[in-house]
């Protein structure tokens, strides 16, 4: 009976509430990321072939470029909820902020590169519109993506965990 007490003690002690706040930081950081990886596969599609692609193929790969954005705008507000506690813990604070302010950027970015930008249907002849835009739209949210995940690199350093290391590009 002891020895079952004694675990039961060592097991309530091992999980701390920081160390729930941090399993819990990570697993909105990491659902956040996977949803950016499909937006940025997405892309890739998109850029593979851009100049000789179909005017077809170039509307079809850009829906899906557009339902993955969605897909993370979508996921970003529960982030910035779940991490906003991380800006009043003093071992976490600046790079709390920093962290949210990046996910500011990356749904403002996501909101006018991608829902706007790579709409469904636009002026003129839309399918040469998208070819002529996309390779500027696209670095755009790149660039945002990767200053994302400079900063949770830096805020699961700052509170005690580690992001599992994205998937090699090919």
């Amino acid at each position: 009976m002891r020895a079952a007490l004694a675990g039961l003690g060592v097991f309530l002690f091992s999980n701390s509430p920081a160390q729930q706040q941090s399993a819990t930081y990570h697993d909105a950081l990491v659902v956040l990321r996977d949803t950016l990886t499909g937006v940025q596969a997405a892309l890739s599609d998109l850029r593979r072939d851009l100049p000789s692609a179909a005017r077809e193929t170039v509307l079809a790969r850009t829906a899906e470029v557009h339902a993955r954005c969605r897909g993370a705008a979508a996921e970003i507000p529960r982030a910035v909820r779940v991490l906003r506690p991380a800006t009043r813990e003093s071992r976490t604070r600046r790079e709390g902020e920093a962290l949210i302010s990046s996910i500011r950027r990356l749904r403002v970015t996501i909101h006018r590169e991608c829902e706007r930008g790579l709409r469904r249907d636009g002026p003129g002849t839309w399918p040469d519109s998208l070819r002529a835009w996309i390779p500027y739209r696209a670095s755009r949210i790149d660039r945002v993506i990767r200053a994302y995940e400079a900063e949770a690199g830096k805020f699961a350093a700052a509170a005690g965990f580690k992001l599992e290391p994205k998937l090699p590009k090919k």
